[in-house]
C-alpha cells in the first residue's frame, strides 16, 4: 500500500515538472491534461453542479497508478496528500492552485468538518514549513483568503485569523521565521479579502470582507503596528539584518493594507484616489489619539532603507487621510496634526530618504493628501505654520528643478497648492500675515514653474525624453491646477508669463526674418524652430490655463483687462505663425504649438463666449489693442485658424480633429451660434461643405474626421428631434410630427444606422427613436383602420437588427470605453423593443398571421444581443440593467409566451439567473421590473398546470365512459381520444424548460424571501405578488425554508417568528385571485411591521435548503 502511494506521489511530482518546466508546449499541455484529470474539481457542468469526468483517461496515462477520486472531498484530500509528501516547489504550485479552484467550485458541497478540517491543515502546514518559497507562502496566503470569504458566514472557526495568526507569533515553538511568515500571510489575507471589485453574486463576500473589518481588521492592525514599535526599537532578536529587513517588509504590507481598506463596503481602490478621505471606524480612535502614533511612523521611516521606507511613508499618506469626525474633540484633532507637520518638517529639514524615487514621489503624495485632510484654517493656526509652510515652498521649488529626476510628482506639489489657493476664496479669517505670506508663495511658485518649464524644452528635445505636451489629455489637469494657483496673485503670476513670453516672442520674430538671410540649411532653420516653438507651445498652454480659470463670482475688471492683454499676445503669436507658413507653407509646422492655439481658444470661448459676455473689460483691451470688438470679430479670427489647419494640417489626424471638435464647441449657444453664422469664414464652409477647398477632405487618413465633420450635424439635428417630442403629450401634436417624419425621414435615419453602427454617434440616433415610439399619455393612439403603429414597428425593427448586428460584429478593444462603444447602444435598442411592446398601439398577431419577419427578426436580435452581455457587465452598468429588466418585464407580459418556435435554454437560464442576480441590485426600478417579470411567469406556469391537469382528468373521465360503451362506438371515438391525448402531452416550452431545470423556482423564492425577511427595503409589495406566485408553485420547498427560517432564529424567538410565519397564508385559498394576492400582501405586511414594532431582527439564513 505505502509503495502504491509512493509512486503516486513520484508519477505526480514528475508532471508537475513537466507542467511548469517543461521542454516543448506539447509536453506542458499533456501534463496539465492528466493533472487536471488526477485531481478533476467537478465544475464541467454549467452552475456548478457535479459532473464526474466520463470520458477515458487522457494519452498518457496507461497503467499509471492514481488516486480513487468520486467527489469534490476525495480531490482536496488527495491534493493534502500530495502536498505533505513533497517538497517540490512546484507540486507545492500546483495543489496549492487546484485547491484555490476546487474550493470555488464547490466549497458549499463540502461538510463542515472538511472545511474545517482544509483550513486546519493549511495553517499547520505552513507552520510545520516556515521555509516555504516566498510566492507559496503567497499563493497559500490566498487560499486561506478565498476559503475565508466563502466560510466566514457559516463557520465560526473561520472568523478568528488574528487569533489563529498569533499562534505563529506568541507560541513557544515559534521562532523569528515562523514571526515573518504569519506576517506574510496576513497581508495576502487583508488584500484578498477586501479586493476592488467583488465578482457577481458577491452579497455573500461582501459580509465576509464587512465582518472580518469589524472583528479583525483592528487587532491585526495592532499586532502590526506593535511590532513595528518593537523594530523601532530594536528589542528583537535577530539572527541577521536580512531577517530583520523581511520582518520590517512583511509588517509594513500589514499595516499598508490595514490603512487602506475598503471601511466603507463601496469596493474604492483608494490607491487610485488621491483624493479619497479614509472612513476608519470609531473603534480605532484610541489608536489614532496616542500621542505615539504618528511620530511612530516617522521614526521607522529614518529608521528604514528602500524599498521599506517608501511603504512606511505609504502607511503616513493614509493616515494623513483620515477622517476628521474620527477624534473625540477639536484639541485631539489639532495635537494629530501638529504630529504630522512636525514630522513632515524634520523630513523636508534632514532630506533623509528623498535621492530615492519611490520615497520622493510618496512624500508628495503625503503633502497633496495632509492637505486634501486639513482644511487650511485648521493648519493657519497652529504654531509655526509660516515656518512650515515656507519650508514647503522651498520644496516645491527644488521640486520644479528635478522635473527631469521624477517627473511624476509635479501633478501632487501643484496639487497641494492649488487646493490652498482655492481654500483661500472661502476662508476669511486666516489672518494678515499668512495671506500676505501665501500670495507671495504662488506668485513664486508660478515664476518657477514657468521657468524650469521653459528651460527643460531644449533638453527634452535634445536628449529625446517624454514631452508631456505630446499628451495633452494627462496635462489638462497639471494646467488646471496652474491657472487656479495663477489667481491667488493674478498680476504678479500674468507679469511672470509676460516676463518670458515677450523675449521669446522677439526671438522667434527675428529668427523668422532673418532665417533665410542667417541660415542656409534648412534643417538648421527646423532645428531651431523647434525648440522655440516648443516653448511658445508651452506658454500658450500656461495662457490659456489662466485665462481658462476666471471664475464668474471673482470676476473684475482689472482682471479680465489682464487676460486681454494674454489673448493679445497669444493672437499676434499666431499672426507671426501663420506669416512663416505663407512663406514656407507645410514645411515649418509645429503640431505642438497649433494644438496650443486651439487649446486656448477651447478656454477662452468658456471664460468669455457665453450669452452675456459681451460687456467684459476683455473685449474693450482686445478693441483697444487688435479691434476686436465683440465675440464676432474673435470667432472670426478663431475661424480663419480651423480653416488654416484643416487645409496645412491634411495628413494630420489629431490636429484635424482637435479643429473640428473645436468648430462643434463654438456652434454651442444662442449668441455663440448667431455670430457664427454671420463670419464670413464660417459661411465660406457651409457654401463650400462638399467641395475640395479643404485639403484634409482628400486625404485618405482623415475619412475618420471626414465623417466626424458631417455626422455632428446629425447628431444635434436628432437630440434636437428628442427634445422636442419629448413634451408633447396629446394625440394631435404628436400626429403632425409623426406625419412629417415618417413617411419622409425615416429612411436617413436608417441609413445613418447602416453607415456608422455601432459608433456612439448612433446613440443620439437610437435616444430619438425610443422617445418617437413611447406612448407617453397615449399620444400614438392610431385609428383602428391606420396602419402606422404596423409600419412603425417594421421600422423599428430594422433598427434594432441594423445596430443589433453590427454591434455583434464590433469588438471593444479599451475596456474603459465598453460602455459609451456597445452597451449604451444596447440600452437603447432594448428600450426601443421594449416600449413597442408596452405601447399597446401595435396588433403583433398580424405579424404572425401574415408570416412577417419583422417580428421574428426584431426578438431573436433582441435575444442575440442579451446572449452577447456577459453577466457580471449586466450588473455593473445600471442604465444597462435597467433597461435589459424592462424588456424582460414588456416581454413576460404576453409575447414571450406566444412565441412560435422557443428560445434556446441557454437564453432562457440566461434570462432566469440574470432576475435571479438582479434581485440584489439596489435599485427599486430594477427590482421592480424583476419581481413583474417573475410574477407574470409565474401566473402562467400556473395557469398551464391546472391547464393540463383539468385536460388530464377529463381524458381519464372519457377513457372509463368508452369502457362501458359498446364496441363499436368505441372504436370509431377512439381515435379522437388518441389524438387529444397527444394533443395534451404537448407541453408548453416554458413548464418543459422548468422541468428541464428545477433548481430555477426554488432558488427565485429563496433569494425573494431573504430579502423581504431579512433586508430592510422599501419594495415589500413588488417583492410580494411573485413571492406568492412562487410559493403556490413550490408549497413544500416553501415550507422547507420557513422551517429553516425558524430553527436559525434564537431558541426564545422561535415560536414567535413560526406563528408569524404560518400567518402569512392564512385566510388565503391558494388561487390567483386578487383576494388572494392582496390577503397574502396584508399578511405579509403585517408580520414585517410586527417584526419592526417588537425591535426583533431576524437571524439571516444564509445557505437555502436544499431541494
Amino acid at each position: 500500500m505505502a509503495s502504491q502511494q509512493d509512486e503516486r506521489i513520484q508519477y505526480c511530482v514528475a508532471l508537475c515538472d513537466q507542467l511548469y518546466n517543461p521542454k516543448t508546449t506539447q509536453e506542458r499541455t499533456q501534463a496539465q491534461t492528466i493533472l487536471e484529470y488526477l485531481f478533476p474539481t467537478f465544475s464541467g457542468e454549467a452552475g456548478n453542479g457535479i459532473a464526474m469526468a466520463s470520458s477515458p483517461p487522457p494519452a498518457g496515462m496507461e497503467n499509471r497508478p492514481t488516486f480513487v477520486i468520486a467527489s469534490p472531498t476525495d480531490t482536496a484530500s488527495a491534493l493534502r496528500a500530495l502536498l505533505e509528501n513533497s517538497p517540490n516547489p512546484y507540486v507545492q504550485t500546483f495543489c496549492l492552485a487546484r485547491l484555490k479552484q476546487l474550493a470555488l467550485a464547490q466549497f458549499s458541497l463540502f461538510s463542515d468538518d472538511t472545511k474545517i478540517q482544509l483550513r486546519t491543515f493549511l495553517l499547520e502546514y505552513v507552520f510545520l514549513h516556515p521555509d516555504l518559497m516566498p510566492f507559496i507562502i503567497t499563493q497559500l496566503a490566498g487560499v486561506l483568503a478565498q476559503l475565508t470569504l466563502l466560510g466566514w458566514v457559516d463557520l465560526e472557526s473561520y472568523r478568528n485569523m488574528h487569533k489563529d495568526i498569533t499562534q505563529f507569533i506568541q507560541a513557544s515553538p515559534a521562532s523569528m521565521d515562523h514571526r515573518i511568515v504569519g506576517m506574510q500571510i496576513l497581508a495576502v489575507v487583508i488584500q484578498d479579502i477586501n479586493p476592488p471589485t467583488f465578482a457577481r453574486g458577491s452579497g455573500k463576500f461582501r459580509r465576509a470582507a464587512g465582518g472580518f473589518r469589524d472583528t479583525q481588521l483592528l487587532d491585526v492592525f495592532r499586532l502590526a503596528y506593535s511590532t513595528l514599535k518593537d523594530l523601532n526599537q530594536r528589542s528583537l532578536p535577530f539572527t541577521s539584518e536580512y531577517q530583520e529587513e523581511r520582518l520590517k517588509e512583511a509588517t509594513l504590507n500589514v499595516l499598508v493594507r490595514c490603512l487602506s481598506f475598503d471601511f466603507n463596503g463601496t469596493s474604492v481602490d483608494e490607491s487610485a484616489d488621491d483624493m479619497g478621505t479614509i472612513q476608519v471606524p470609531a473603534n480605532w480612535r484610541s489608536i489614532f489619539e496616542n500621542d505615539s502614533f504618528v511620530p511612530t511612523f516617522f521614526q521607522a521611516y529614518a529608521n528604514s532603507r528602500p524599498p521599506n521606507s517608501s511603504k512606511v511613508m505609504d502607511c503616513l499618506v493614509s493616515i494623513a487621510s483620515v477622517r476628521r469626525a474620527l477624534f473625540t474633540d477639536q484639541e485631539e484633532r489639532s495635537k494629530f496634526v501638529i504630529s504630522l507637520m512636525q514630522g513632515i518638517r524634520d523630513v523636508m529639514v534632514s532630506s533623509q530618504g528623498m535621492d530615492d524615487g519611490d520615497n520622493y514621489n510618496s512624500f508628495c503624495r503625503l503633502l497633496y493628501r495632509f492637505r486634501s485632510a486639513a482644511p487650511l484654517n485648521e493648519m493657519v493656526d497652529k504654531p509655526g505654520y509660516i515656518e512650515w509652510i515656507g519650508m514647503v515652498a522651498d520644496f516645491s521649488f527644488k521640486g520644479f528643478q528635478s522635473w527631469k529626476w521624477s517627473p511624476n510628482t509635479t501633478t501632487y506639489i501643484l496639487g497641494f497648492w492649488s487646493r490652498i489657493v482655492q481654500s483661500m476664496t472661502y476662508y476669511q479669517s486666516l489672518g494678515k500675515e499668512a495671506v500676505e505670506k501665501l500670495e507671495s508663495i504662488s506668485s513664486e511658485l508660478i515664476q518657477y514653474y514657468i521657468t524650469t518649464t521653459i528651460e527643460s524644452v531644449a533638453t527634452r528635445i535634445d536628449e529625446g525624453l517624454d514631452d508631456p505636451l505630446d499628451n495633452e489629455e494627462s496635462l489638462v489637469e497639471t494646467l488646471n491646477m496652474i491657472g487656479q494657483i495663477s489667481r491667488c496673485k493674478y498680476g504678479p503670476s500674468s507679469n511672470a508669463l509676460i516676463s518670458i513670453f515677450d523675449p521669446t516672442a522677439i526671438q522667434y520674430q527675428e529668427l523668422i526674418s532673418n532665417g533665410s538671410s542667417t541660415m542656409s540649411d534648412p534643417e538648421s532653420l527646423r532645428n531651431a524652430l523647434e525648440v522655440i516653438e516648443t516653448k511658445f507651445a508651452w506658454l500658450v498652454y500656461i495662457a490659456a490655463a489662466f485665462v481658462g480659470n476666471r471664475a464668474a463670482f471673482l470676476n473684475s475688471d482689472m482682471l479680465d483687462s489682464i487676460d486681454g492683454q494674454l489673448t493679445v499676445k497669444v493672437i499676434q503669436l499666431m499672426e507671426v505663425q501663420q506669416v512663416l507658413q505663407a512663406t514656407h507653407g507645410s514645411t515649418f509646422l509645429s503640431q505642438k504649438l497649433d494644438m496650443a492655439f486651439i487649446f486656448f481658444f477651447q478656454q477662452f470661448k468658456k471664460s468669455y463666449m457665453s450669452d452675456s459676455s459681451d460687456n467684459s473689460e476683455i473685449y474693450s483691451k482686445l478693441t483697444e489693442l487688435i479691434g476686436a470688438r465683440n465675440q464676432g470679430d474673435i470667432l472670426n479670427v478663431i475661424m480663419q485658424k480651423i480653416v488654416s489647419n484643416l487645409q496645412y494640417w491634411a495628413d494630420n489626424v489629431l490636429v484635424v480633429r482637435h479643429s473640428l471638435e473645436l468648430f462643434n464647441d463654438l456652434s454651442s449657444g444662442v449668441m455663440g451660434v448667431r455670430y457664427l453664422r454671420q463670419v464670413e469664414t464660417t459661411q465660406m464652409i457651409l457654401q463650400n461643405h462638399t467641395s475640395n477647398n479643404l485639403a484634409f477632405f482628400n486625404n485618405p487618413k482623415q475619412l475618420q474626421n471626414r465623417t466626424l465633420y458631417y455626422k455632428r450635424t446629425l447628431q444635434g439635428i436628432f437630440l434636437d428631434l428628442s427634445g422636442l417630442i419629448s413634451p408633447i403629450q396629446n394625440r394631435r401634436s404628436y400626429t403632425l410630427f409623426f406625419d412629417w417624419f415618417s413617411p419622409v425621414y425615416t429612411g436617413i435615419l436608417l441609413r445613418a444606422m447602416e453607415a456608422w453602427a455601432p459608433d456612439p454617434i448612433c446613440n443620439s440616433l437610437l435616444i430619438f427613436y425610443a422617445e418617437f415610439v413611447q406612448n407617453r399619455s397615449q399620444r400614438l393612439n392610431f385609428d383602428n383602420s391606420s396602419t402606422n403603429g404596423i409600419m412603425m414597428f417594421r421600422d423599428a425593427s430594422n433598427i434594432i437588427c441594423t445596430y443589433g448586428r453590427k454591434s455583434l460584429e464590433y469588438q471593444v478593444q479599451d475596456e474603459s470605453q465598453k460602455y459609451e462603444h456597445k452597451y449604451k447602444g444596447i440600452a437603447l435598442v432594448f428600450n426601443i423593443l421594449a416600449r413597442c411592446l408596452g405601447g399597446r398601439y401595435i396588433n403583433f398577431g398580424v405579424f404572425w398571421l401574415y408570416q412577417d419577419k419583422a417580428i421574428d427578426d426584431a426578438f431573436d436580435m433582441a435575444l442575440r444581443l442579451m446572449m452577447a452581455i456577459p453577466m457580471q457587465d449586466l450588473m455593473s452598468f445600471p442604465k444597462l440593467s435597467t433597461s435589459f429588466f424592462n424588456l424582460v418585464d414588456e416581454w413576460s407580459r404576453d409575447q414571450l409566451m406566444a412565441l412560435p418556435s422557443p428560445p434556446s435554454t441557454d437564453i432562457f437560464v440566461y434570462m432566469m439567473e440574470a432576475c435571479e442576480q438582479g434581485l440584489e441590485v439596489n435599485e427599486s426600478l430594477v427590482r421592480s421590473h424583476i419581481c413583474t417579470a417573475i410574477y407574470n411567469i409565474c401566473s402562467f406556469v400556473i395557469q398551464q398546470s391546472s391547464k393540463t391537469q383539468s385536460n388530464l382528468s377529463q381524458l381519464r373521465h372519457e377513457s372509463l365512459t368508452m369502457a362501458n360503451s359498446h364496441l363499436t362506438s368505441a372504436m370509431g371515438s377512439n381515435s379522437a381520444l388518441q389524438q387529444r391525448r397527444g394533443s395534451s402531452n404537448d407541453m408548453h416550452w416554458l413548464l418543459v424548460y422548468l422541468n428541464q431545470y428545477p433548481r430555477i423556482l426554488p432558488t427565485l423564492m429563496a433569494s425573494i424571501f431573504y430579502l423581504v425577511l431579512f433586508e430592510d427595503n422599501n419594495d415589500q409589495w413588488s417583492l410580494s405578488r411573485p413571492l406568492y406566485t412562487l410559493i403556490i408553485l413550490q408549497r413544500d420547498y416553501a415550507i422547507n425554508y420557513t422551517n429553516a427560517v425558524i430553527e436559525q432564529q434564537l431558541p426564545e424567538r422561535r415560536d414567535y417568528v413560526a406563528k408569524g410565519l404560518s400567518g402569512l397564508m392564512e385566510g388565503i385559498e391558494w388561487t390567483q385571485s386578487s383576494r388572494d394576492r392582496e390577503h397574502f400582501t396584508q399578511n405579509l405586511s403585517a408580520f414585517i411591521r410586527e417584526l419592526k414594532l417588537n425591535n426583533i431582527v431576524l437571524v439571516p439564513l444564509l445557505s437555502p435548503p436544499p431541494l
